[in-house]
């Protein structure tokens, strides 16, 4: 039984990490048929300034990612988690779900630069103060389509950090949660997302 043990963990391992190392700086490639389990959070500040009005907007999203390697390098992604978005006194936060699909180009042994495409959905709900200590709420959905330049950093065959810019177009419409017309929008977002991850 031990010895079985043994082997199944070995398989593994090297099917994570074709040098069957654990030093840093010993990926040179992720194999097909490799798992990542990795949590990412993008974070983005903007201020616009128009005439005598300025409007602060943040955008979180916190974010689990479950990776599978379709070919060597080639990973395909479902990520989901939640979603903050403020911009004035408005406020959504909801769900944000997306597929992912990355390249993973070596840059040096354990580096790699990780450019991908995501689409997916927004599903959140918009408070804005109405006066009088009430506030207007409205359900948003919103279709999303993103693309990132990522850097990932492999600390072994394990374990990996990521960090890089992203670039998310949204465009939907909020509905009044008593009825009423609704209201178009379209967004587009500069962030900046880092991650940590395992490989199995």
């Amino acid at each position: 039984l031990l010895l079985a043990v043994t082997l199944a963990g070995l398989s593994s391992q090297v099917h994570a990490d074709n040098l069957g190392s654990r030093r840093y700086g010993s990926i040179t490639r992720i194999n097909k048929g490799v798992f990542q389990l990795a949590l990412e959070t993008t974070l983005s500040l903007t201020f616009d300034q128009q005439e005598n009005a300025s409007l602060f907007r943040s955008n979180t999203v916190s974010s689990v990612a479950l990776r599978y390697f379709l070919k060597d390098n080639l990973g395909l992604s479902a990520r989901g988690g939640f979603s903050y978005r403020r911009a004035g006194d408005s406020a959504d936060s909801g769900f944000l779900g997306a597929l992912w699909a990355n390249y993973y180009m070596r840059m040096g042994d354990g580096m790699f630069v990780a450019p991908g495409v995501g689409a997916g959905f927004l599903s959140a709900q918009r408070q804005v103060p109405a006066g009088g200590g009430s506030i207007s709420q409205s359900g948003v959905v919103a279709a999303v389509g993103a693309v990132e330049f990522t850097l990932a950093i492999f600390l072994g065959d394990r374990f990996h950090l990521t960090a890089g810019p992203e670039f998310l177009l949204s465009a939907g419409a909020a509905t009044p949660t008593g009825g009423g017309q609704s209201a178009s929008f379209l967004s587009v977002d500069g962030a900046l997302k880092i991650g940590f991850g395992y490989s199995y």
